[in-house]
């Protein structure tokens, strides 16, 4: 009998444009008062990933780069 493989779910970091399989990537949301990183990665809304890499990247250019993106995102 044929055994099924589990499906990779692929994401892209918004910063790098990597892509990694989605349980490696932080996921970050835009709610009412800013800029939520969703941990478990069950927050309402369109959201954007980042690889470990770009999460421990200077703060105040990823936050101020990963607000920009969510933002466009949202309009979409």
């Amino acid at each position: 009998m044929l055994q099924h493989k589990e499906h990779e779910v692929l994401r892209t970091c918004v910063l790098c444009r990597k892509q990694s399989d989605k349980t490696l990537l932080h996921r970050f949301v835009l709610k009412e008062n800013g800029v939520a990183e969703d941990e478990k990665k069950v927050f309402n809304g369109r959201g954007v990933y980042l690889c470990e890499v770009c999460f421990k990247a200077d703060p105040f250019t990823t936050s101020t780069k990963l607000y920009q993106r969510i933002v466009r995102k949202k309009k979409l």
